[in-house]
């Protein structure tokens, strides 16, 4: 009997001391990995879709209005399921692409639409300023919509600094351009017009600005260049309101002409 109550206590003995050396377990959380980071590209590099031309095909002419004949083309990695456009030329004309979830337009490939411009809006070309609204969805579900615009306006600035004669034939304005396009730019001009000079005043209202853009020397993609002239007889600056109306070509052949007006 005395061996076995020996016996018993023992074991009551070994099993505390087993609990109370229990090892506590921690479970730590397998950090989750961060996805990887795209580097950020300009929003103009981003846009599934791509202005390959806008331009009037051979037509006969036609008192109504010409044709105008916009090509587009998807840039992204997935097909585009809608596709439309506005082309915005003294008024909008719509442009419907043959585009649907059951005929999509495919990575890489390019697709065309016409219009004839019917009514008071119906010029084209010879600079008249345009631009392009561009909208649609990708096969995704994800939608787009934005301007075609290839070339990014920098700055337009007074060079008059303190210290300098003011000149009183009027202020130097200097245009500062950027190509915001994925090519080369060929050929660039702009004109600065001052908003404040009605257009029936009889006053000098409009200074064209000539950029050493060429062939042989091209406007690279992400580079700027800048152009000075004096408005001999024009005033600027004290908040007077201005635009800039930008035309040129692409390396491509792509031509464009839109007006650029500041952030009120």
């Amino acid at each position: 009997m005395k061996y076995k109550l020996l016996a018993i206590i023992v074991a009551t003995a070994v099993l505390v001391i087993m609990v109370g050396c229990t090892p506590s377990i921690t479970t730590t959380p397998t950090p989750t990995p961060s996805p990887t980071q795209t580097p950020t590209q300009s929003s103009q590099n981003q846009q599934p879709i791509q202005v390959i031309s806008v331009l009037e095909p051979p037509q006969t002419p036609n008192p109504g209005g010409g044709i105008v004949e916009i090509t587009l083309k998807n840039v992204a990695n997935e097909p585009v399921v809608s596709l439309a456009a506005i082309l915005t030329i003294r008024g909008p004309f719509n442009y419907d692409f043959d585009v649907t979830p059951s005929h999509p337009l495919l990575p890489g490939n390019s697709i065309s639409a016409q219009l004839r411009l019917i009514g008071p809006n119906d010029g084209f070309g010879g600079g008249i300023p345009y631009s392009v609204t561009i909208n649609g969805t990708l096969q995704s579900g994800a939608t787009f919509a934005y301007t075609w615009e290839p070339i990014e306006v920098v700055s337009v600035l007074d060079t008059y600094k303190t210290g300098q004669t003011v000149n009183p034939g009027g202020p130097e304005i200097e245009i500062t351009l950027k190509n915001a396009a994925v090519e080369p730019v060929v050929s660039l001009a702009a004109t600065l017009d001052l908003l404040s000079i009605p257009a029936t005043s009889g006053l000098r209202r409009s200074w064209n600005y000539a950029f050493e853009v060429t062939p042989s020397n091209p406007l690279l993609p992400g580079n700027s260049i800048g152009s000075k002239v004096r408005l001999i007889g024009g005033g600027f600056g004290g908040s007077l309101p201005y635009s800039v109306t930008i035309n040129g070509t692409l390396q491509s052949g792509v031509t464009f002409a839109y007006t650029w007006e500041p952030t009120k």
